[in-house]
């Protein structure tokens, strides 16, 4: 159980593993949705207003979130072959697959996912990571960015790129921020900001800490904090639009080797690892302090993790 000041944040639940096969129930609280998924060699998950969006090594599928909690997934759609991981997100209907030669674009209708486009890019060997927000799609690998136009999903278009930045020998992730105009990439030895507006996507400020198995990197609502996931710990960062700042970490945490996941709800952030899920407060993150809630054991992993809220 995890608790607050006597307050009880996880319902009892069951948890889903591999691909879902058949309706099954997934971890509730009394104010959000979060899931702890297992991976089949790499899956990825984005939330859509009624439904998830998933993504493997191989192809993509939707589940409908049904009103008590359960899932019923939908075909799932052949895609590009992924041989060190994916990844999906998706705003509105447009959903957006990275798979470690570039993405391809989906068009939600329903449950069903009638492929849009795609855009071969750079290799990667070692993962990648996605966002989108309006007509502005990024992609993250182990050593740069890409930032594609998908105003006409059929057609996505290179819009601009940096190859030269941190080398990651895990997968990278990235979030969006500051009105679609900056992008966080989160790599195994801290974050990097970058103005996603020039075609040079230039890196305008870097900071973090090591991370041995992956790193995850989620945002708030507001846009002003970021918070990083790690093997050993879980970070928190100011965003101003130029050089982030790390305003706070904790390192008193589960160790993970395949990877971590995190979300935020409110004040509140979720760590996902390989073998537990971990909650903390970070409402006095800004004068240097994180403190850990709780955490609740899960079943262990091993091809990596992920996390979202809801």
């Amino acid at each position: 159980m995890l608790r607050r000041r006597r307050r009880q944040y996880f319902a009892p639940a069951a948890r889903m593993c591999s691909r879902l096969h058949s309706a099954v129930p997934i971890l509730g609280f009394p104010w959000t949705l979060s899931l702890r998924h297992f991976l089949q060699e790499s899956l990825s998950w984005a939330w859509r207003s009624a439904g998830l969006a998933d993504s493997c090594a191989s192809d993509i599928q939707v589940f409908t979130i049904n009103p008590d909690l359960m899932l019923t997934p939908g075909s799932a759609k052949g895609a590009s072959l992924s041989g060190s991981a994916a990844s999906v997100a998706s705003r509105g209907t447009n959903v957006i697959r990275a798979c470690n030669s570039g993405i391809q674009t989906f068009t939600l209708a329903g449950t069903t996912l009638p492929s849009a486009g795609s855009k071969n890019t750079g290799l990667s060997a070692t993962g990648t990571g996605a966002d989108t927000v309006g007509t502005v799609a990024v992609h993250v690998y182990s050593g740069s960015i890409e930032v594609f136009n998908v105003a006409t999903l059929s057609a996505p278009a290179l819009f601009g790129s940096n190859l030269n930045n941190t080398q990651s020998s895990t997968a990278a992730s990235v979030k969006i921020f500051a009105a679609g105009t900056r992008a966080i990439r989160a790599h195994d030895s801290g974050i990097e900001i970058y103005d996603i507006t020039p075609a040079a996507v230039p890196k305008l400020g870097a900071s973090g800490g090591l991370s041995s198995s992956g790193t995850a990197i989620t945002g708030n609502a507001a846009g002003t904090q970021a918070v990083r996931t790690c093997s050993g710990g879980i970070e928190v960062y100011s965003l101003p639009q130029t050089n982030p700042t790390r305003v706070a970490s904790f390192t008193t945490v589960a160790l993970s080797s395949t990877g971590v996941g995190v979300c935020i709800k409110g004040t509140s952030a979720f760590r996902a690892t390989d073998s537990s899920v971990e909650a903390f407060d970070i409402s006095t993150a800004a004068t240097g302090t994180i403190t850990p809630l709780g955490q609740t054991p899960a079943t262990l992993l091993s091809t990596g993790v992920g996390r979202t809220c809801r």
